[in-house]
């Protein structure tokens, strides 16, 4: 997951996310208070295992997950607000919002946001067969099926 904003002062917090926890940790168990006094504005949009909308309006994927384990052991509290794609990037840009999660590093971005180091990869898998050949598969269900397979 890359996290970016444009505000330097809270982007220099998030550099990488190590620094960013152990800061937080630090901060909030000396001092009984935390960096933050209003919540980490994140932009938010539907992407499929990363981030999707319940029916009941909350939010479930892996880039909410990996938010919300870190601000409880931070202790901090996030906003998730829901905009679209282009325009949760333009708010990065003009500050609006303090974070878009799971962002590609490219040169135009780099010019008004800091990224963090990359925090996980998932990686997907896909087989294609021919339809002709749709028959010699029917008995695979698992990955062990294929072995000693031509």
């Amino acid at each position: 997951m890359l996290l970016y904003m444009k505000n330097k002062t809270t982007a220099l917090r998030f550099l990488s996310v190590g620094a960013f926890i152990i800061t937080l940790l630090i901060a909030s168990k000396t001092s009984g208070e935390t960096l933050f006094k209003a919540p980490i504005k994140i932009g938010i949009h539907e992407r499929f295992v990363y981030r999707e909308k319940q029916l009941d309006g909350s939010w479930k994927g892996l880039d909410v997950d990996l938010m919300s384990s870190i601000s409880k052991k931070a202790g901090f509290i996030f906003q998730l607000i829901e905009f679209p794609w282009k325009r949760t990037l333009k708010m990065v840009e003009t500050g609006d919002v303090d974070i878009a999660l799971s962002a590609a590093v490219t040169p135009e971005r780099e010019k008004y946001a800091l990224f963090s180091r990359s925090i996980y990869c998932v990686g997907h898998n896909v087989m294609f067969i021919k339809i002709a050949d749709k028959h010699r598969f029917n008995d695979i269900t698992t990955l062990a099926n294929l072995e000693g397979s031509q």
